[in-house]
Parts: structure tokens; sequence; C-alpha cells
């Protein structure tokens, strides 16, 4: 989610117990309003921070609400960014309980500034950044029982960091909250940007640039529990907010390890699944005189508990890659066309991961000896798996295809396989017996083909390593490889 629509939907989710409004919105609407949403506001972050007298300002504009979020007090004090920031957008209640959310504009120029006092007459920045112009439209139930929607539209959003400069010549998104199961909801979103240029100073040497034509994302949380939503960010804040005064290494107090249950038994339940993804088109980069480009390349990640055990998978795929700096021969005859890899780790039971985190919020840091037992008990019960799932690589005149996992049973005891497949390989030996720069790699690339099977184009080789024993298409490698360390 980005970040207009992040903001509209923190905000979004206080309009919660407001009076109906007639024709056109009153001061005494405007002020009940304003009432809940501060009272909502201090129950999420808890007592120990303090949320102001104001920390929503809310006046009567026509039938809507005018609703104005200054920055924090906190933030101002410390002089992180300029006087007077405040986010803005229209709320007009609808039938139903429903409201529509227009006009939300996010402080445009804005400049983030180093915090602290300043060694001279102006503080260091960090970052400016402005947008041309902001469309936002919503339509909002606080009590999830109908589809939500939020739609935006960026247009000339530009960031300029510390020796690096960003434009994106338009962004839209659309996000929507879908009813699920007692009381959850489905969060699905995704965005499109158009024409990113960005450029990084390189001292002594041109900028390094890179461009797409396309940006483009998408996300979805699946069984997401506003509930448990709420008691994380209350318990996170209020952690943070508590002043440490114990030695350093002591036992954390009572009032810290509660909050910190509280997280923890929040984020067990938080969502079922959580999908994202990312990808760049049209790519483009330069520096150091030379250039190249790509197609596209995408980025993934994945997060659940199939079958009650945590999950992480990533996913990387680049396609079409070209550079007139790679010279003819053997490199540009073999570069990589395209590449997906995605690696993956998962196998440990959540709950025992709830229970050991609980145990540990409850254990002094002296006595931890019983929590990594019980640790190093569920790790032999449930192994921890390590895995590729796949690997294709294509070299235009052969291909690579792999995949293989390792099972963690304790610190020392590991078992694994993978199954690895070469297409190509036959050519690959004429052309390295032929080619001065592959000649010393022949015997290599010969090797592995005696020891190959082969499979119709291609050689395979099963890999197996268990018990200190390695093993290749069944054939012990274990001498070998304890020579090759």
């Amino acid at each position: 989610m980005t970040m207009p629509r992040a903001a509209a939907l923190l905000l979004a989710t206080t309009l919660l117990a407001s009076p109906a409004m007639a024709a056109d919105a009153t001061p005494e609407q405007a002020r009940a309003l304003e009432g809940d949403l501060r009272g909502w506001m201090a129950g999420l972050l808890g007592a120990a921070i303090d949320v102001g007298t104001r920390p929503i300002e809310v006046t009567p504009a026509g039938e809507a609400l005018s609703v104005r979020i200054p920055a924090p007090a906190m933030i101002a004090a410390l002089g992180l960014v300029e006087p007077g920031l405040a986010v803005t957008l229209k709320a007009r209640k609808m039938d139903g309980g429903r409201w529509a959310l227009d006009d939300l504009r996010l402080p445009s120029p804005l400049k983030l500034m180093m915090p602290g006092e300043s060694t001279g007459a102006e503080k260091t920045t960090l970052l400016n950044w402005s947008i041309d112009s902001q469309d936002f439209h919503a339509i909002f139930d606080p009590s999830f029982a109908t589809t939500s929607s939020f739609d935006t539209i960026w247009r000339g959003y530009r960031t300029v960091a510390t020796n690096q400069t960003t434009l994106i010549t338009r962004s839209s998104g659309h996000t929507v909250l879908q009813p699920a199961d007692k009381g959850r909801i489905n969060l699905i979103s995704e965005s499109n940007g158009e024409q990113l240029d960005a450029s990084i100073e390189v001292p002594g040497a041109p900028p390094f640039t890179y461009k797409a034509t396309a940006v483009r994302s998408s996300g979805k949380i699946a069984n997401l529990s506003p509930d448990n939503l709420a008691a994380l960010v209350r318990s996170l804040t209020s952690l943070a907010g508590l002043k440490d005064t114990k030695a350093q290494g002591s036992a954390p107090t009572e009032e810290q390890r509660k909050l910190a249950r509280t997280a923890v038994l929040a984020l067990r339940d938080l969502f079922a699944s959580m999908d994202a993804s990312t990808s760049f088109e049209g790519m483009s980069v330069s520096g150091m005189g030379q250039s190249a480009t790509l197609k596209k390349a995408s980025f993934g990640v994945n997060l659940g508990t199939p079958e009650g055990k945590l999950s992480l998978g990533t996913s990387i795929a680049l396609n079409d890659f070209a550079s007139a700096a790679i010279p003819p021969g053997i490199l540009r005859d073999y570069m990589p066309r395209s590449i997906v890899l995605k690696p993956r780790v998962g196998g440990f039971p959540s709950e025992d991961a709830t229970r050991l985190l609980l145990k540990l919020i409850d254990t002094d840091p002296a006595d931890m000896a019983p929590v990594q037992a019980d640790a190093l008990a569920v790790l032999a019960a449930n192994p921890v798996e390590i895995a590729i799932d796949e690997l294709t690589i294509d070299l235009g005149r052969a291909s690579i295809e792999a995949n293989g996992s390792i099972e963690v049973t304790s610190p020392t005891e590991i078992t694994g396989e993978a199954e690895i497949s070469l297409k190509g390989l036959d050519a690959l030996i004429r052309r390295a017996n032929s080619d001065a720069e592959l000649k010393q790699f022949a015997p290599v690339l010969i090797f592995l083909k005696g020891i190959g099977k082969k499979d119709g184009e291609a050689y395979t080789w099963s890999i197996n390593y268990e018990g200190g024993k390695f093993s290749v298409n069944d054939t012990d490698m274990s001498e070998m490889a304890g020579m090759l360390k």
C-alpha cells in the first residue's frame, strides 16, 4: 500500500461513531467527531504517548467535514519538519454508516531535516519531496460489512535526498478492503507508476542513472484482523514510549513484559497470509561509462503459515538483459538472457514460535539455557527447511534448471538434496576445446558430463548430502569433496 492510501486508511478507521450530518455540517458535529478521533488515537497509541489536546482538527465545510492532521508535537519539537506541516482531507457521512473521503493532501513540498541542534545557519536536509498534483477518492465502511475502496493519482512525484534524485511522472493506486470471516478483512492493493527516472551522484564521476517506463506493484493480506492490528500498534507504541531506567543487561520490568506479550499474541493471529510483488519494465541503467538494458525485473515475497508452520518465500526474475559493454565472443554468447530464482525458508511451527517468544519474554537474561534447550527440541522434531524451489537460467546457447533443499535439525545436523539439469553441455564442451578463453574449463565440463545422466537434450545431476556423506547420481563423492576443502 502506498503512502496516500495508507494514510487514508489509518484516518478512515477512526471514523466510527460520529453523529449523522444534515445538509450542512455544523460546528457541534465537528467537535463531536474531533473528540471521537482524539479518544480513538489515545486508546490506540496508549497512555505513554501524549496525543495532545487537538491531534486532529475538524471543522465544517459545507456538507462535509474538513479534517486536518498536524505534525505530531514530538516531530515538530525536534525540528524534523518545518512548522505548520499537516495532512488534510474532506469527510462526508453517507447512508449505512459509510464515509466518502476526498481531497486528501499530503504536504508538498516537504523538507525532512536532521534532528537536534543545528551546527550551522541551517540544519542538514535529509530529504525534499514534492507532488505536482494529488487526486484522492474513497468510500469507507468502518464496520467492514461492505467493501471499501481507495483510489489515488499522483503526478510529478519528486524526491531529492543526499546525492540521489527520483522522479515518477504519474502514479495511480487502487486499494480495496473486502469483508472476510468473523470481522476480518482482505486487503488488496495495486499501483502503477509511469516513467521512473532516477540518478545517484558519484564523486569524481558522471552520475549513475536508472530509468523504467513502468513500475507496477500489487499485494494482498488475507484475513487481516483490525482488532489485532490495533492491539499491536498500541502495545508497540506504548513500549517505545516507556522510559528505560534499568541497567543494561538486567531483566525487563513487568510493564515491559506485559506489553511485549500483548504484541506477540496480536502478531500471532494478525493475518493468514501476505503476498506482494513489484516489477520494473523497460529498464535502462548507465554509469562509469557503461550502460545496460533490462526488459523486466520482478521481485516478490510471500509469508504465511501453511499447515501451521511459518513459511517465507521470495522470488526474483530478470528478463532480456543486454549491454554493449560485453564484447563479442564467449561472454556475449553465454550471457544470461533471463534468470528466475525462488528461495524459501520455513518449517518451524507457528504455535511453538509464539510459545517460545512468550517464554523468552518471561525469562531473565541470566536464565536462557532452558529456553535454548526448548527451541532445540522443537527444531529436532520440526526441521527448518531452506529451499530453492526454482532456479532457471537461460544462457542463450545453454540453459540451467535447478531446485533443492536442506533440512536443519540442529546446529550440527544438516541433510539436503538437489536436482540440476543442463542443456547444451555437449556444444559447450566443443566450444571449450576450441576456444582459448574456455580451454582451462574443458576438463571440468568433461568430468561433469561423465558423472551426469543423459535425459533427452539435458544432463542431470541428483545431489544428496546425509550423515556426512555427499553423493552425485548415487556415486559417493565424499572423499573428493573433502579434498576440495
